[in-house]
This record gives structure tokens, sequence and C-alpha cells, in this order.
């Protein structure tokens, strides 16, 4: 996703380096591609160069810091692993950008940071030839925070903030120019980054407990949901869920403005080693209960109590003290229209948070109590969600224990 890698250094000052942090698990296997060219709005150009990175076979843990590495004897990780791309390769020490990119499945290009230096971004045109070498237009499906420019700086770069936090903090900071320091004459960015840093990085930078920890929407998804008492809600993982890092569910109504406070939230520190893809788990309010986790959650505000009559639950993180949704559900009734004025939802209503993808939330409108996911447990996590999000997939009655 954006801004699962950021770049953190830019040495043109040959020999070349461009120092890399993950900000979330990246995949074994997968292949990263850091380029020179500039993006035209429209294409990347091809008269500069391109590397290409395999993910080794454990994959890039969150936090740590890689990159490349024109010198030979590198000591940045995987600084000598990159491998050649098309055409040369070669930052100007007068400015250029680097981009940092993946593809996705149908070949397209998937961005996740860019940077430039000596230089700001260009409006994008049509006509490849009105860029120099030296110019780029920043891609449109990049966020304000997966993207860094440094106009006045020198031929050499650094970021010197903080290397601690969620991810959307980090990206905050990195992408802050009054972060970054620069030089003319530097010859191992990779050293000065290290020692320049206030908070003196290690090549695996820590995650705040109880953050969002790079969790996105759809990562967990709603298949369960009992509301004849015990009260129970069964999820599934879709993605890995970083140890640590906490998790949210409420039957609050979202206003479309703002959580309501009238019902409950419940809050789960994830465990240290974390919750692996394709694992259920869940809240539940017997006192014997078998499902993984049901029992771990703790009380954050209110009371939560599912109504039989009809509810809605959100599972959220915070980032940075903001809400991530990751998925919702309402039963017996349909999603309302958001309003500024809370007083307009019952407490079985609630409007859906416009954050979430179409695919990560579900209404199941039959009036029973209990509710269960009944559809293929196999394919990717884009394909479980469709599956998930259809209600034809799902059963319901008023009398499961």
């Amino acid at each position: 996703q954006q801004g699962d890698v950021a770049i953190v250094g830019i040495q043109s000052t040959d020999p070349d380096m461009i120092v890399l942090l993950a900000l979330a698990d990246l995949p074994a296997g997968g292949g990263l591609y850091i380029t020179d060219n500039a993006w035209t709005g429209f294409e990347l150009k091809s008269n500069e160069g391109v590397k290409k990175l395999t993910i080794p076979s454990d994959g890039i843990s969150s936090g740590t810091m890689f990159g490349y590495d024109a010198h030979s004897g590198s000591l940045l990780y995987l600084g000598n692993s990159w491998t050649f791309g098309g055409g040369s390769f070669a930052l100007s020490v007068s400015g250029d950008n680097v981009i940092v990119y993946c593809l996705n499945g149908d070949g397209s290009t998937q961005f996740l940071y860019a940077a430039i230096y000596q230089s700001d971004w260009s409006a994008e045109n049509p006509d490849a030839s009105v860029f120099s070498s030296n110019e780029s237009a920043l891609p449109s499906t990049l966020p304000e925070n997966c993207a860094v420019s440094l106009p006045e700086s020198k031929r050499n770069v650094w970021y010197h903030g903080r290397f601690f936090g969620s991810k959307n903090e980090m990206l905050n900071d990195i992408s802050n120019q009054e972060n970054w320091m620069n030089d003319g004459e530097l010859s191992d960015l990779f050293t000065q980054l290290l020692s320049s840093s206030p908070s003196s990085p290690p090549t695996k930078a820590p995650i705040e407990p109880g953050s969002c920890s790079g969790m996105q929407n759809g990562d967990i998804a709603i298949i369960g949901i009992k509301s004849l008492d015990p009260d129970m809600i069964e999820l599934l993982a879709l993605s890995d869920l970083p140890g640590e890092a906490a998790i949210f569910i409420t039957d609050n109504a979202w206003t479309g403005f703002a959580l309501k406070s009238n019902e409950g939230v419940k809050k789960l520190n994830i465990p240290p080693d974390g919750i692996p893809s394709g694992t259920i788990f869940g809240y539940d309010t017997s006192t014997e209960t078998f499902l993984y986790l049901g029992e771990s959650w703790v009380g954050e505000s209110g009371r939560l109590a599912l109504s039989a009559s009809g509810d809605n639950i959100m599972v959220y993180c915070i980032n940075g003290g903001s809400i991530n949704f990751l998925y919702a559900a309402i039963y017996q009734n349909n999603w309302s229209i958001g309003t500024s004025d809370p007083t307009a939802f019952s407490t079985s209503e609630s409007a859906l948070p416009n954050s979430l993808p179409a695919n990560t939330a579900i209404s199941l409108v039959m009036t029973n109590k209990n509710y269960w996911y009944h559809g293929s447990y196999e394919g990717s996590k884009a394909e479980l969600l469709v599956s998930i999000a259809d209600q034809n997939n799902w059963s319901a009655d008023d009398d499961s224990s």
C-alpha cells in the first residue's frame, strides 16, 4: 500500500545511495522498484533508470531500514541486492526525483512513496518532453504524507526526525521538510543518518504500542454477530495483524462526523506475536468461551451490549488520535444518512463511515438476532471481502446459543 515504504535518505554524491524505511511488513517474494525517471502525470518516462529488489524469503519487517547502494561493500541492508530494471539509474547532483513503486497483478504501477530534491514537483503534462532529467510531477495517487519535496536542499539529504510512532505519524514526520538535513560533500549517508537522528534509530525502528501499526481497511472482517445473550462478535484476520497494536469494537453509532458515546467500546491489545492472516478470533461475553481471544477484551468506555432489535458494530484502530475504520456491520437495519445532529440516531441506527470501501461493510436487513457468514474461506483478501460483504452469503436465526 501507499506509505508502506518511505524514503529517509538520498545520496547523489557518488556512490549513489537511497535509504528506505519499511513502515509495514513487506511480503516475501514481492518486487520493489526505484526509479529516477520522471512521472508526467500520465506515465513514467524511460530516459533514466530503474532498479528492482526482490524481497527476501523471510520478508522485510516493519521498522527495518534498508535500501539501494551503488557502493559494492555496502553496510546498508540489501544495499547490493538490487538488479537492473531498465535504463541507467544515476542520481543527479543538480537535483532529481526518486519514486518507489511496485506492480499490481495486472501490471499497473502502484506508487508507494516519492521524493524530489533541489526542485519542487512540476505540473502534470502529457508532453513528456517538457520534463528535464531533474523534474517530475507528483503521482496524484499518493497522499500528501507519502511524498517529500526538498527544493532548497543540497545534493545529499536525510531525515533526522524520530523513528518511533504509528505508521501515519511517521509518514507525517518524514514528509515534513523541516525534519530533513542536507550536505553537499557527504560520502557516507547511512552512517550520517544513523548518527544525526535525535532518536538514534537502529535498523529496526520500534512501533508505538496501541497504535494501528499499519493496519488498513479490510484487514479485519466481521463474520459473526450474536445478540442473543451472551453477546459474541466473530472476526476474521485478512492480513497479518501486528503484535502490540490495538483494535476496538463499538456499538456506538457513527453520525458521519463522530462516534456517539451512549453505548460501549471494547479494546483488544493484540498479543506480542501478532495474529496471523486467516485466524478467526473475536469478543465473547460467555464465561467459558472457545473463541480465540474471546475473553481478552477490556472495557474502554460505556457498556457494549448488542441489541436483539438491531444494532451496528464498528471495528477500528487509532492513528495519531484519529479513528481508522477497519470494518463495519449493521443488522435488522440499513445504513442511515450521516448528519451532524447525533440525536437523529437511535441505538439501532448508524451512518456508514465514508472512509470504508463498499466491500468492507455488511448490511444485514433480516429481522433476526444472530448472524453468521457461511460463504467461502478461500481466496485473496479482496475476494474474501467481496464474498463477506454479500448478504446472500449469510445465515440468521433467533435461537443460536
